[in-house]
């Protein structure tokens, strides 16, 4: 019994050391994805519309990501709903295809979410 409350507490450890750098992960990348948008705004006095859309994405994640470290901590000895553990898989599953057109709209030489020129300007400074 004692051996099976180990397992069980730190599989929540785990599950909580995940969410915290999903979260960190997030708040990283829009911070880095911010400061970049600003320079590339100060050099051409122009964004893209793939770049306000990846700075939406990012900062729904920190939201998301947020909440669920809130919900988790409010709800820890609680049983939580079936239909909520469903929602959250599904929006779990959201976010790593908004990851990954994140991934898309910001690679390099992609000329999605900035112009070559800027890129090259940027890599001089």
């Amino acid at each position: 019994m004692v051996q099976s409350y180990d397992k069980i507490r730190a599989s929540r450890i785990f599950h909580d050391l995940l969410r915290l750098l999903q979260f960190l992960s997030a708040v990283i990348s829009l911070g880095l994805f911010s400061h970049r948008l600003r320079q590339i705004h100060r050099l051409e006095r122009r964004t893209t519309t793939s770049n306000g859309a990846v700075e939406g994405i990012l900062a729904a994640a920190v939201l998301y990501t947020l909440t669920l470290l809130l919900m988790r901590c409010l709800l820890r000895n609680k049983s939580v709903p079936k239909l909520l553990r469903w929602l959250l898989i599904a929006l779990d599953l959201a976010f790593m295809g908004a990851f990954i057109a994140v991934a898309v709209l910001t690679r390099p030489k992609g000329e999605l979410a900035s112009s070559p020129g800027v890129i090259q300007a940027l890599a001089v400074s």
